[in-house]
């Protein structure tokens, strides 16, 4: 309480005590000090209070900033950490997809791979089959190219004869008799082995 606060106390109290007659004035103005003292230090009590609350409201002040700076870092951690959940949804998201589609594609590649295998199957058997036939044939082209080799053509004078066939001066009883080229034997080969259109 300031000085003039007191003053004023001071004179309203002993307005109020001098309307009692009944006491003498030194009394009243002692019982007017006491009660001021009394007041005094309740005031200075409550002044030394009022500065520890205000320090404590400081200092919980302090406290209640540090809390909100740690809530909003805290507020900025967990947004930071959804958006790395959601990325991290988002890739395993991506990821079954892919899954996903590889799969198809191993699917799709295990039918063409077992189509495959199944056509080369065939063709092998195919082949075991040929075999034989081609070998066969290659024999019979061989022995046929041999003949054909023996009736080749031959140019006597102004005739081409064939050499197997026509035969030589002094060579038994048919040997003025030339037999053209292509000869039977060779017609039937060349007609034997010469596709057909």
């Amino acid at each position: 309480m300031t000085a003039p606060e007191q003053a004023d106390l001071r004179q309203r109290l002993l307005d109020a005590l001098d309307a009692d007659a009944m006491r003498p004035r030194a009394e009243r103005r002692g019982l007017v000090n006491a009660m001021l003292d009394v007041v005094s230090d309740d005031l200075t009590a409550r002044d030394v209070d009022t500065a520890r609350l205000r320090e404590a409201h400081a200092t919980m002040a302090l406290q209640a900033g540090h809390y909100e700076r740690r809530w909003e870092s805290t507020v900025v951690e967990a947004q930071r950490q959804a958006r790395r959940a959601d990325e991290l949804e988002q890739r395993a998201v991506d990821s079954a997809w892919n899954t996903m589609r590889l799969g198809e594609e191993i699917t799709r590649l295990r039918k063409k791979l077992a189509a495959a295998e199944t056509e080369n199957t065939r063709l092998h058997a195919l082949l075991a089959e040929g075999l034989p036939i081609a070998e066969a044939a290659q024999e019979a082209s061989t022995v046929l190219g041999t003949v054909l080799a023996l009736h080749r053509p031959v140019q006597r004078g102004a005739m081409t004869i064939c050499d197997a066939c026509s035969p030589r001066r002094g060579d038994g009883p048919s040997r003025y008799v030339l037999v053209g080229w292509p000869c039977p034997t060779a017609d039937a080969i060349n007609a034997a082995t010469l596709p057909t259109t």
